[in-house]
């Protein structure tokens, strides 16, 4: 039986890499549980490889390391393509240059590039722009959906309380985030029936005192906690729409999204890379911009929007949720994501 190890080998944020090995074990691949296992591993599958910690040109070097000894030892290297560029997570953050020196590496080390949507394709184009080169390597298989894949997760249609429009983002919180932006939004809307919750966990201090202290509307509420996976749908059921104002130019693809769409709840998101794949836009509230001026201006007529179907028609928001559920339970099952990788791995057998 082949075998693969994946980087990371876990993630304690979401359950993605969980689904992914899920999918691959049911395509017919084994789990390698450690590099110690190199020697008999067949396949490398890297996720968010580029993501530079803490250590940034130590890490790099590691990171150079490891990739020519996988080409070295004649490994095939599958790498998922998850952003336009690494989010860089504050102001002081200076790895970008190092980032994408790792992308366009691994641009012409992988045996295949996964892509989640076909938006991507323009952004490696944009790192190498040689189509016939791009296209053979070029490989998409999309987003899984997040139906059960956390504890509790039974989906049930429950009716919330009539009264304000309750907006929640959910989370790792950064700056690349723009919570700053959302709470700077919904300060002024003191007269609407809007609420806003805020949870997710923030492990820069400086910007989590700085968002606490930009809060004047009481119907913000930040909770500012790495969030359980126990209490992750019970959260997403209490409210009414989730809010995730990206950053366009590092953001393409979103995990939060579909765990939203898996849990029945439609979203308020600038049109990424995820929305662009779905024929209909009726299910959820996309928009666009050009500038952070811009930004604000029209991520708030979308929230405006979202009061106004809310308060025109409650049921409204229930039934682009009920779409959304629908359409990632077909589209984005670990079915059809285990299929993709069976005609995957079987092109390198």
């Amino acid at each position: 039986m082949k075998k693969i190890y994946i980087y990371p080998p876990d993630n304690s944020e979401n359950q993605y890499i969980n689904i992914q090995k899920k999918a691959i074990e049911i395509a017919g691949v084994c789990i390698a549980h450690s590099l110690r296992e190199f020697l008999s591993t067949d396949f490398f599958l890297l996720n968010w490889f580029e993501t530079l910690g803490k250590n940034k040109i130590s890490e790099f070097f590691k990171k150079l390391l490891k990739l020519s000894l996988i080409k070295l030892f004649k490994k095939k290297i599958f790498w998922v393509v998850h952003n336009k560029k690494p989010h860089i997570k504050s102001k002081k953050d200076n790895s970008a240059k190092l980032s994408l020196i790792i992308m366009k590496i691994l641009l012409f080390f992988s045996d295949k590039i996964i892509i989640l949507s076909d938006e991507t394709k323009q952004v490696l184009m944009n790192i190498y722009p040689k189509t016939s080169f791009l296209e053979k390597k070029i490989y998409k298989i999309p987003h899984p959906n997040y139906i059960e894949a956390y504890p509790s997760c039974k989906i049930i249609n429950k009716e919330l309380p009539r009264g304000n429009l309750q907006l929640l983002y959910i989370g790792h919180i950064n700056q690349y985030k723009n919570v700053d932006l959302l709470i700077d939004i919904i300060n002024p809307l003191k007269d609407k029936p809007i609420e806003l919750l805020i949870a997710g966990n923030c492990t820069d201090p400086a910007y989590r005192s700085q968002l606490l202290k930009s809060v004047k509307n009481e119907k913000i509420k930040c909770l500012f906690n790495f969030i359980p996976d126990n209490e992750i749908c019970n959260l997403l059921s209490q409210n009414d729409v989730v809010v995730l104002p990206y950053d366009i130019e590092s953001s393409l693809n979103s995990g939060t999204i579909f765990l939203a769409f898996s849990n029945k709840k439609t979203v308020i998101s600038p049109l990424i890379g995820t929305l662009k794949e779905y024929e209909s836009h009726d299910f959820f509230y996309s928009y666009e911009y050009n500038s952070p001026e811009d930004h604000k201006d029209k991520l708030t007529e979308e929230i405006l929007h979202v009061l106004n179907d809310y308060l025109t028609d409650p049921s409204l928001l229930e039934q682009k949720g009920e779409e959304a559920f629908l359409i990632v339970k077909e589209k984005n099952s670990i079915e059809v994501i285990a299929s993709l990788y069976n005609k995957l791995f079987n092109m390198f057998v």
